[in-house]
């Protein structure tokens, strides 16, 4: 099975936690026979010491939550921080910001600045005036999934406190963190957080944020997977779980033929799959299907990586039921694997379209355990469309579904991804006119697949 996710990690209190805060002295300018650089800004550093976990029955591990602050303090460049290397300074880490527009800048904090030319736009958004300040959550080496899932919850926790008072008052921009080399501890997700007013209510808020964050869990080595893991804080995870069991181990496609719809939210896919079902007297299935959907509302508030095992999960549920239908008659499906694994991309991937996976990557195939259907067709409207209908609707959205409202980017990087999936291809339909005229349509191409 194929489930999506990215490697968090650990942000918590310990025992023994501290926090210490130094200001980097002033060094003499450094002569240089050219014009020097525009000043770029300065980096005080708020670090937690690395916290180790006895191996027993917490298993064995290492946490670290990680802090850093930027502003106009004091007027010295990145270059010239190297002489500031107190205990308190985190270790040297490089940095991709997503930019306006989705575009990534990367720059570079600690040892690694030193003669690094900040890029300008960077500069622009760091100050002065004001302070900014990067909040990772690291991974844990040999945490395993179980540490990845927690890591998640955690790193999800972050953010709703970075969206309260007197924080959400500041800017919040999504940041990667990644150490010189890509080496031990990979890319960490986490938050630039930028304080115009260099509020000292802002500094005591994250004081206390990281200072006040509940325990988190020792992280060491596991075995299992994010469906398992899920079972401590998600009870209905078991129940999933217990229906993937009753699964058999191989399914095969009937006779009968076997067509997805696929699409984004108000396209009108459960119109047009009421409508052709009834036409062909085929059998209507939904992906995730009913034996589960009554949890899912408890799964979309989860962060992605357990988002995306209830989904994948649903979908190898579905692929027994087609198994048994398709013997007897057609099978339409509303979403199946696509949606999964379109969503789950646009969320994952930082910045525009230009950092998706490029196409025919292998992202984008089919997964070979998997039943493939016959046929697949994309619903597109137009975007003002597809606004009013969901107007006009009145029904709760999930969380990715609001996002497609709220991010025109991440829309954009769901519909690319639509149209890159590979074995089988979307057949885009343009599902802008009257629902008779798609209905027809529809069934033209069905009919010219299938004749």
């Amino acid at each position: 099975m194929r489930a999506f996710g990215l490697a968090h990690a650990h942000i918590g209190r310990q025992p023994g936690l501290r926090v210490r805060r130094r200001r980097p002295r002033p060094r003499p300018p450094h002569p240089s026979p050219t014009p020097s650089p525009a000043p770029r800004p300065p980096v005080t550093s708020l670090s937690i010491p690395r916290w180790r976990g006895r191996p027993g029955r917490g298993g064995g591990g290492t946490g670290r939550a990680m802090a850093s602050a930027l502003g106009p303090r004091a007027p010295l460049p990145l270059a010239r921080l190297r002489g500031a290397r107190a205990l308190a300074m985190a270790p040297p880490r490089r940095f991709a910001l997503e930019l306006p527009g989705c575009g990534l800048a990367h720059f570079a904090v600690g040892g690694d600045a030193a003669g690094a030319r900040l890029d300008p736009r960077v500069a622009a958004l760091l100050g002065p005036p004001g302070r900014s300040y990067s909040l990772c959550v690291p991974e844990a080496p040999g945490g395993g999934c179980a540490a990845r899932v927690r890591a998640a919850r955690l790193h999800q926790r972050l953010l709703h406190q970075l969206r309260r008072d007197p924080l959400r008052r500041c800017q919040l921009r999504r940041l990667l963190c990644y150490g010189p080399g890509g080496g031990a501890g990979g890319v960490q997700r986490g938050f630039l957080l930028r304080d115009p007013g260099d509020s000292p209510d802002t500094r005591r808020a994250l004081f206390s944020l990281l200072g006040d964050a509940p325990g988190g869990p020792r992280l060491g080595e596991f075995v299992g997977d994010a469906r398992q893991q899920c079972i401590p804080f998600i009870p209905e995870a078991q129940a999933v779980l217990d229906l993937v069991d009753q699964l058999p181990e191989q399914v095969h496609k009937g006779k009968f033929p076997v067509i997805a719809f696929e699409g984004l939210d108000a396209t009108g896919k459960t119109t047009v799959t009421q409508s052709v079902s009834d036409t062909l007297g085929a059998v209507l299935l939904k992906s995730p299907p009913a034996c589960i959907s009554q949890w899912r509302k408890i799964f979309d508030d989860e962060p992605t990586i357990i988002r995306r095992a209830f989904y994948s999960l649903g979908n190898y549920i579905v692929a027994s039921e087609i198994a048994k239908e398709s013997t007897k008659s057609p099978v339409i499906i509303d979403r199946y694997w696509h949606s999964t694994a379109t969503y789950a991309i646009a969320t994952e991937v930082t910045g525009g379209l230009q950092y998706l996976p490029p196409a025919h990557h292998p992202i984008y195939q089919w997964p070979r355990d998997l039943l493939r259907p016959d046929l697949v067709l994309l619903l597109t409207v137009s975007p003002k469309k597809r606004m009013q209908r969901i107007e006009g609707r009145g029904v709760e959205r999930t969380r990715e579904e609001a996002e497609l409202e709220a991010d025109s980017m991440f829309r954009q990087k769901v519909e690319v991804s639509y149209q890159r999936m590979e074995n089988p291809a979307c057949h885009v339909v343009d599902a802008s006119p009257s629902r008779e005229e798609v209905l027809q349509t529809v069934l033209g191409i069905i009919q010219n697949n299938f004749s």
